[in-house]
Formats: C-alpha cells, structure tokens, sequence
C-alpha cells in the first residue's frame, strides 16, 4: 500500500484544487447566505488571494507588509506622546 502523503507537507498551506484554505470562510458566508453580494465578495476574496498566491504571500505574511510600509522607515523608542 503506497503511502499518500508525508510528515513533510504538513507545513504547507491546505488547498482545495486551486482554492486557498484562507478562502473557505467567505465560501461558507456564502453558503449561509446566498445572494448577489455575497457571491460577489467570494469572487472578489478568491481572486485576491489567487493574486497573493501567485506572487508567494501567504494573507498574514501579506498584512505584516503592508504594516512595515503604512508605519515607515524610522521607528521610535518613545512613544510620541512622552516626547
């Protein structure tokens, strides 16, 4: 009997088909409430996260990046307001 899998992949990211694990709960948001809105928010989540995939983020990994460039270059060891 051929093994399916190994203690190796057990660090990457579950997928279904093409599909990120990150998206399943927008899916069931959908499945909970079926709508034009909310198939549209599923759409739109998928392709965001398609996009993020494709270029290697993974969402947290994508949230830290974007928090480094909204908090800049310089870091202070003081609060500004004990200035």
């Amino acid at each position: 009997m051929a093994e399916n899998g190994n203690w190796q992949d057990t660090g990457r990211e579950t997928k279904l088909w093409i599909l990120n694990s990150s998206t399943s709960f927008p899916i069931l948001l959908f499945l909970l409430n079926l709508s034009w809105g909310t198939f549209f928010v599923v759409i739109v989540t998928m392709g965001v996260f398609g996009v993020l995939d494709y270029y290697g983020f993974k969402p947290m990994v994508f949230l830290r990046r974007v928090r480094v460039l909204l908090a800049g270059p310089r870091k202070s060891a003081r609060p500004w307001w004990m200035s």
